[in-house]
């Protein structure tokens, strides 16, 4: 497992350095604060669907937030929380936009909620297996 994560290090040096929470971010702003950003579908609704959306959404940015600390060799459990809390807050404000958009979108403190455990639970996962 060692040699394979030297290895996948290797390859993603030759990178700008926060490539992955630059992209990441654009897909989550995009996301969140477009009006209708996948369009309209003729799908049900799925109980839950939105809550899941948040978790892996700002799940996804701490994954690239930790990868890219990972990569300038400054990934530890403290690096990790410190960015959790950051992401967390990241997503706190997008719900305060959300809530002022006149898009028909709206602030839902159990979003932010669902925010905060991914950035949460992704980084933890992200800090076990980069250690």
């Amino acid at each position: 497992m060692i040699k394979v994560r030297k290895k996948l290090q290797g390859y993603l040096r030759l990178l700008p350095a926060w490539v992955f929470t630059a992209l990441v971010t654009a897909a989550v702003l995009w996301l969140t604060l477009a009006p209708e950003p996948i369009g309209h579908g003729n799908m049900p609704p799925i109980p839950g669907l939105d809550k899941f959306a948040h978790f892996m959404m700002f799940g996804g940015l701490q994954v690239a937030v930790c990868t890219d600390l990972w990569l300038t060799h400054r990934l530890s459990l403290r690096t990790m929380l410190i960015a959790a809390c950051l992401v967390s807050l990241f997503g706190g404000g997008i719900e305060l936009l959300q809530g002022w958009m006149p898009y028909g979108r709206g602030a839902q403190l159990s979003d932010w909620v669902a925010d905060i455990a991914g950035a949460f639970f992704w980084g933890w996962l992200v800090e076990r297996f980069y250690r």
